[in-house]
């Protein structure tokens, strides 16, 4: 499915961590890990906690979506991952609102493994060991 014409880049950052798909004319695909600092605690009491948690968002141009692109973006970002960086982004969370069933009534999350999640406000969740698993990193 994944065409060698079509080029990827990893981009990373203290707290971003991006692939990106292009031709030589355009980018036609980005898949981003944020680290997203969320503060919670009980204002009430002057208790002030946070915690950081990897935010995850991606887009393919809607003529190059169902090319396998989206796979091999999260494929090559994942595997470009330090020790480090791997241990900052342990689980991932997404928000899937916006994304399509495919043909067979399975969304692209829930076939890389995404499960459903009920932290932080986000929809679906995986552990970074499971995507491995799941893309055949391992």
């Amino acid at each position: 499915m994944y065409s060698g014409v079509i080029q990827i880049a990893v981009n990373k950052t203290n707290n971003i961590f991006q692939a990106i798909a292009f031709t030589r004319q355009k980018i036609i695909g980005e898949f981003e890990i944020k680290l997203i600092k969320i503060n919670y605690g009980n204002r009430y009491n002057g208790s002030n906690m946070s915690r950081t948690i990897p935010s995850m968002s991606i887009s393919v141009n809607d003529n190059y979506q169902g090319r396998g692109i989206s796979t091999e973006m999260i494929r090559t970002l994942v595997r470009s991952l330090n020790k480090n960086e791997a241990k900052k982004i342990n689980i991932m969370f997404i928000n899937t609102d916006g994304s399509d069933m495919g043909s067979n009534g399975i969304s692209f999350w829930q076939r890389i493994g995404m499960r459903p999640n009920r932290s932080y406000g986000y929809e679906k969740s995986i552990l970074l060991n499971e995507l491995k698993k799941r893309l055949r990193l391992n």
